[in-house]
C-alpha cells in the first residue's frame, strides 16, 4: 500500500446513462495517486459493457489511475460499498455515485487536508445540479458544530481506510439510511473529523433515480424506525449518541421523513408511522423537548430554512395539528393505494 493513495469506490447499477460522465470526471483529477474500483452490482442493462468500452478507449487513464472493473451478482449498494472497502489498497477511501461527477481538483483538495492534519474523516460540501447543469442547491461547510451532519451521504467525504477496518465500520443493508448509519457510526468512533469549504462534488438530481422515489411514500418495507433503533443499538459511544447534536439530528431526521413521505400515503399509514417514530423518540430520548437547539438557538451551521421547517412541524405536532393536516393534504392530493 502506498501511503498517499486515494481509493475511489464507484458502485454501478443500471447506470449506463451517466456513468461515462462520472468516470471521465475521475480521469480528469489533478491528484495522481488514485485507485479506482468500479463495482458493477449485477446491472441488467449494458452498464458493464459501456464501462469496459470506455476503459479501452482511454488506456492511458486506465493505467495511470489503476482502474479495476469488477462484476458481481446484485447485492445492493450497502454490500457493494463494503466490498469496495475490503478491496481498497489506499490509505484513504472515498465514494462517488454513478450519476454524479467531481470537479478536477476534488481529490487533491481532500487529500491535501487529510495528509496535512492526519484526520480520520474529511467532509466537504457539494453542489446539486440538474439535467440543464443549473445549480439548484449549494451546501458549504466551515467546520462549525453541526456541519458534519449536513452531508450524510458517503460522498463528499474521505475516510482513513485503517480507521474504518479497525473499527469494523460498514454500511448497513437497508431500504433507507444506509449512509446515515455508516456516518453516525464513523463519527462516534473519532474526534479527528474536519469539515472543509469545498463544493467540488456535484450531486446530480436524477428524476428517474430510485433514491428520489422510494422514500416519497410510507412503505412497509422502508422502516426509518428500525434504522434509528439499529443506530442506537450499534453505537457503543453512548455519550456521543446522547449529545445535543446527535439528538437534534435524530429529531430532524424524523421530521424530514414524515414531511417527505406523507403525500403519497394513506391517512392510516401516516398515523401508524407517526406513532412508531414518536414512541421511538420518547424511548431513546425521553427529554428531547429540552434539547437546547429546540429552545435557544439553531445548531451552528444548520440551514435556516431546514431549521424553520423542523420547528414548524414540531410546533404543529405539539398542538395536535400536524397529523390531521397531513391526512387532509393527502386527501386533497390523492394517495397511492
Amino acid at each position: 500500500m502506498e501511503k498517499d493513495i486515494l481509493s475511489i469506490i464507484l458502485p454501478v447499477y443500471n447506470g449506463r446513462k451517466h456513468i461515462e460522465r462520472c468516470i471521465k470526471s475521475i480521469f480528469r483529477q489533478t491528484y495522481e495517486k488514485i485507485e479506482l474500483i468500479i463495482l458493477d452490482d449485477g446491472s441488467t442493462d449494458d452498464s458493464y459493457e459501456v464501462i469496459e468500452k470506455l476503459l479501452k478507449k482511454y488506456p492511458k487513464y486506465t493505467a495511470f489511475r489503476n482502474v479495476r472493473l469488477i462484476h458481481n451478482e446484485n447485492m445492493g449498494v450497502a454490500r457493494t460499498r463494503n466490498l469496495g472497502i475490503s478491496l481498497a489498497k489506499g490509505k484513504y477511501v472515498t465514494f462517488v455515485d454513478q450519476d454524479d461527477f467531481i470537479a478536477s481538483g476534488y481529490c487533491e483538495a481532500y487529500m491535501r487536508e487529510a495528509c496535512l492534519f492526519e484526520e480520520d474523516i474529511i467532509v466537504g460540501g457539494y453542489e446539486r445540479v440538474n439535467s440543464k447543469r443549473r445549480i439548484i442547491k449549494r451546501v458549504r461547510l466551515a467546520n462549525r458544530e453541526f456541519d458534519v451532519f449536513l452531508v450524510m451521504a458517503p460522498w463528499a467525504h474521505i475516510y482513513k481506510r485503517s480507521f474504518l477496518t479497525e473499527n469494523d465500520i460498514k454500511f448497513l443493508p437497508s431500504a433507507i439510511g444506509e449512509d446515515v448509519y455508516f456516518n453516525i457510526l464513523a463519527y462516534s468512533h473519532t474526534k479527528n473529523i474536519k469539515a472543509i469549504d469545498n463544493i467540488d462534488y456535484k450531486w446530480y438530481y436524477n428524476e428517474e433515480s430510485v433514491s428520489n422515489t422510494k422514500q416519497s411514500t410510507i412503505n412497509p418495507n422502508v422502516r426509518p424506525d428500525k434504522l434509528l433503533k439499529r443506530i442506537i443499538s450499534d453505537v457503543d459511544n453512548k455519550d456521543y449518541l446522547l449529545s445535543d447534536e446527535v439528538e437534534y439530528f435524530m429529531i430532524r431526521y424524523i421530521c424530514w421523513y414524515m414531511l417527505f413521505s406523507f403525500k403519497g400515503s394513506t391517512p392510516l399509514d401516516i398515523e401508524r408511522m407517526h406513532a412508531k417514530l414518536n414512541r421511538l423518540l420518547y424511548e431513546c430520548y425521553p427529554d428531547w423537548k429540552t434539547n437546547p437547539y429546540l429552545l435557544l438557538r439553531k445548531p451552528e451551521g444548520e440551514d435556516i430554512k431546514t431549521y424553520g421547517i423542523v420547528m414548524a412541524y414540531l410546533a404543529l405536532d405539539r398542538v395536535g395539528v400536524a397529523l390531521p393536516l397531513m391526512s387532509a393534504i393527502t386527501g386533497l392530493t390523492g394517495y397511492k393505494k
